[in-house]
């Protein structure tokens, strides 16, 4: 068994969790300072699983990155 815990991705999920397809406001200050992971992403850490059986066991976190503000 694996595990691949994402953090908050770019999914129309984001939407659902406020009202309109709007995300929800308890959300805006984690969308203002991190850069949302997107779903390929994801999904390479499970092709990686499904391809390399020595990773049985195994938990991969898949962590927002902060927001790099330019100037």
């Amino acid at each position: 068994m694996n595990c691949v815990c994402p953090g908050m991705t770019n999914t129309p999920m984001i939407g659902k969790t406020g009202y309109d397809g709007k995300p929800a406001e308890w959300l805006a200050p984690a969308m203002a300072a991190m850069e949302m992971i997107q779903p390929e992403e994801i999904a390479k850490v499970v092709i990686k699983f499904i391809e390399d059986d020595s990773l049985n066991g195994e938990t991969v976190t898949v962590q927002n990155r902060p927001k790099v503000e330019t100037h």
